[in-house]
Formats: structure tokens, sequence, C-alpha cells
């Protein structure tokens, strides 16, 4: 099960006790005043978890003696945490269970080197699959940004996830030396917001995933990161777009064109992505990044509705996202429906079909009938050769008398057109999908993109002339 971790670092100040409130509301987190945000956190956050969970304080030896300890008869951050009621997670556990060495004593920071030490700090004391809850309120320096780069490292390392992210935001009461002069009365009445960061963070994560998409055409990783904006208003636009994204990612991957041609996919996620963006409970630079991913999937060439184009797209997506494998496959079997529509309009299906059926196979199992088809039309494109005094010849004997397969090819200039381009498409498919070690092997991905492109641009001219 995964730990639930509240991550906070002690400053050396003084701190003002004020209320700490909590949502649009102002709600407050305790029932007295509090020097420290820590406290407020935790009776917000931690009251429901478990001995197992834990609140992980990082302090440099400074803040160790001003904050943490108890001294001159007042409580320290220690005694106040210990003190919460109904607090059952621990707090600060010490692997050593002798206790001799307090491992979340931390540098103050300076240079590098101290950087390094308080990374491996905080990420040694992070387990698998932790779901973090940082306090950067106090946290000095450039802790704020390095923290936002070492959870990042911890969720790829360590399928770690960052639930919330929260600042107190003391500085809204104005100096500190104009405060101690308000009067008491007012000075027990003054409350400090906590900000909710953790759409800023997730900003971040939906801006590195939007990249992947765009450089690698990573869907799912983006799906993954939409899936927990957290946005509770949307939660179902939300799912909705990461869902049609996975099938879009699993589609090209696995080489659905009939899926692929429907377009469902790309219909909710035009849709869903307008109402995620017409929501006042978003902000500009999501709308922007989740426009962007509409607009590069439109730019591919993608349609809401059933069209072939959708198959384009996606081979087009595959070549220029390296997925080679994918792009050879699509295109092949692209190839087979357009031709496969030429024979419909023709009218020739029912002839290819008498003549595959000579030896009952397909009435036999009547549900084999269009990957029979498919095959045969594959077969045909693949074995022309050339027409000689006018009569058609093939590789092998197999059309050479069928009336079905002469009919396709004189049917449309098309037909003619797509052999060669197919053909080449076809045995550099098989070379790939069948881990072939010998034969013409390209050097490298860019000579495979290269040859794919010049025989995709030959079917593409065929097919739009």
């Amino acid at each position: 099960m995964a730990r639930k971790v509240l991550i906070s670092f002690l400053g050396t100040n003084d701190y003002f006790p004020v209320y700490y409130t909590w949502g649009e509301r102002r709600r407050q987190t305790t029932d007295h005043r509090t020097k420290f945000i820590q406290e407020a956190l935790s009776s917000r956050l931690c009251k429901d978890w478990s001995p197992n969970d834990c609140i992980m304080v990082f302090r440099t030896r400074e803040s160790n003696d001003i904050n943490w300890k108890d001294k001159d008869g007042v409580p320290g951050l220690k005694t106040v945490l210990q003190n919460i009621s109904g607090l059952k997670c621990s707090i600060n556990p010490e692997p050593d269970p002798s206790g001799d060495r307090d491992s979340y004593m931390i540098p103050v920071g300076f240079g590098e080197q101290e950087m390094w030490e308080i990374f491996k700090c905080v990420f040694d004391k992070l387990n698998k699959e932790d779901e973090i809850y940082f306090d950067v309120t106090h946290a000095f320096r450039t802790i704020p940004m390095f923290a936002t780069v070492l959870f990042n490292y911890a969720r790829f390392l360590k399928h770690t996830d960052v639930k919330g992210v929260y600042y107190g935001a003391f500085e809204t009461l104005g100096p500190l030396y104009k405060i101690k002069s308000l009067p008491p009365a007012q000075q027990e009445q003054l409350s400090v917001p906590i900000v909710d960061l953790t759409n800023i963070v997730r900003l971040q994560e939906i801006n590195t995933a939007a990249a992947n998409f765009r450089d690698f055409g990573n869907l799912s990783s983006l799906s993954d990161i939409l899936y927990e904006t957290g946005i509770s208003d949307l939660d179902k636009a939300v799912e909705d777009i990461s869902v049609a994204l996975d099938d879009l990612d699993f589609f090209i991957q696995t080489c659905r064109i009939d899926d692929i041609r429907e377009g469902i996919y790309m219909q909710t996620i035009s849709d869903r992505i307008a109402t995620f963006c017409n929501s006042h409970v978003t902000n500009d630079a999501q709308r922007s990044l989740l426009r962007e991913i509409s607009k590069q999937l439109e730019e591919y060439g993608f349609k809401v509705y059933d069209s072939f184009r959708n198959v384009e797209a996606a081979i087009n997506w595959a070549i220029d996202h390296r997925m080679i494998q994918q792009a050879y496959t699509m295109a092949k079997e692209y190839l087979i429906s357009r031709v496969y529509k030429v024979m419909t309009d023709a009218d020739l299906e029912d002839a290819l079909v008498r003549e595959l059926d000579a030896n009952g196979d397909i009435s036999r199992n009547p549900q084999n009938r269009k990957y029979k088809i498919r095959e045969a039309l594959g077969s045909i494109l693949g074995t022309y050769k050339s027409i000689v005094g006018g009569r058609i010849c093939f590789r092998g004997s197999r059309w050479r008398n069928s009336q079905a397969a002469n009919r396709l090819l004189q049917a449309s200039r098309i037909v003619y057109d797509l052999t060669a381009p197919y053909r080449a498409i076809t045995e550099r498919r098989n070379h790939l999908n069948h881990a072939a070690t010998t034969g013409d092997r390209a050097d490298s991905y860019d000579d495979y993109r290269e040859e794919f492109l010049e025989n995709w641009k030959k079917c593409m001219n065929t097919i739009t002339n």
C-alpha cells in the first residue's frame, strides 16, 4: 500500500503565531494560533493517516536549535507535532534503531556539493510509490526549484507521486515589524492562507508529457498526467481525454487501422478539450497546452469522422516519431484497404470470392471472408509484374488465369500504380516484422525512414491524383 508522506523544511526565523486557513472559505486548520505552518498542515492533512505514513521535517543545525527543539520552556516543532491530538502517523521515522545519528539533518545548501547532499538525503528517505505532500513555505534559497526536480526524479526511479504542494502566505500580512506593532487584540485575530500550488507542479508535468507527445509521439504518458490533474469539476472531461489518447496510442502501436479510421477518439479529444478550455476552473497555461495537443493532431490530418485520412495521419505520425515497424505495417494494410474499395466500387468482390472459394475455404469458414479477400488483394498487388502483349503477367502462376485479378487491375489506374511501391513497402515490412538478420538491411533509422517516405510519397501521389 502506498505510503503518505508530508515533507517540510524548517527555517531559522522566530515565526509569529497566527491562524492558518484552508480553501476559498478560509477555514481554520487549528483551534489555536501556531508559529508553525507544519502544525497547520499536519492538522489539516494528516489526521486520518495511518502509523505507516509519516511527516518528515528536514533541518539545518541552526534551525534544529532554534525551532525544532524545546527552548526556554517554549515547545519546539518536534513537541508541537507530537502533541497534535489524534495524529497516528510517525514523525521523522528513524531507520537507525539506535538513533545515534539524526538523518534528517541537512547542510545549509551553499554550493553544489551541499545541494547534492540535500538531494540524496531527501531522496533516500522516499520509498517506492510514496504519495508526497510538500510544504514549500520555509524551503530556503533554491530548495523549492530543487525539490521539484528531485520529485520528478523520484517519480521516474521510485514511482512516487506528488499529491499536493502548499505554501503558507505569511507575507499577505505585511512586514513583521508592522505586525508586531499591532494591538494584541488584532494580533490574536491574524490569519494566513495556505495556498495550494499543486496545479503549478502538475503544469510542469503536463508540459513535460506534452513535449514527449510532440517529440516522440508518446500519447500514454500525457494521458497518465492528464488523469492526475485533480480538477474535480472536470474529472469526466479529463478522464475522457485520457482514455481517448490511450486508445489512439494503442491503435497506432498495434496497427488497428479500422479503429484509427473511425476517428471516434478524435471526436472525443476535440469535444472534451473544448469543454476543458471553456471551463472557468482551468487556467490559461493548461488551456494553451491542451489546445496545442489538439492542434498537433489536427495538423497531422486526424479527423473527427470516419476517413482514410485518419489512417494516413497515423502513418505519418508513426514515421515522424520513430515507430518504423508500425508505419510499414499500417501502410501495407492501408494500401490493401484502398484497393479493397476499388474492388467493391467496381463490383468485383463476388467474382474474387468465387475464385477464392473454389476449394470451399470461405464457405466452410464465412467469418474468414474478409481476411481471405485482403490476403488475395495483397498477393495480387505484390505479384503483378507487367503487361506483355496485352496480357497481364504475375510473378508465379497463382493469378495468371484469374479473371477477377485481371479485371481488378484494369478497373483503376490506381491499382496499377500502387503495385511497385506496395511491393517495396511489403518487402521491407516483412524484413522488419520477421526479425530478418540477412538481406538488404539499412544502416540507420534515417535510411529506413527515407526509403519509406520515397515509396509512401508515390502511393499518396497515386491515391490523391
